[in-house]
């Protein structure tokens, strides 16, 4: 019995994981495709770090979609 309980308990803990990854990239995914750019809660001192992280995140994604519109482009037109 306190076997089933042991595999229930992981395969509920590995679920709940995926979903909040499964969340990160939701979230990600609007901020960067939908909004095209930073939105307004960035301070200033952290928003170069910022900028970077989601270039790079969107680096990533762009090797998976290959027709990017103009308006994703503007991330990089940040800190120029």
């Amino acid at each position: 019995m306190t076997n089933i309980m042991i595999i229930l308990y992981y395969i509920i803990l590995y679920y709940i994981i995926l979903y909040y990854i499964i969340l990160y990239y939701i979230i990600l995914y609007y901020i960067i495709f939908i909004y095209g750019n930073i939105p307004h809660w960035t301070y200033k001192q952290n928003t170069i770090q910022i900028t970077y992280f989601l270039t790079l995140q969107f680096e990533i994604m762009k090797t998976f979609k290959k027709n990017i519109k103009i308006k994703d482009m503007n991330i990089y037109t940040i800190h120029r």
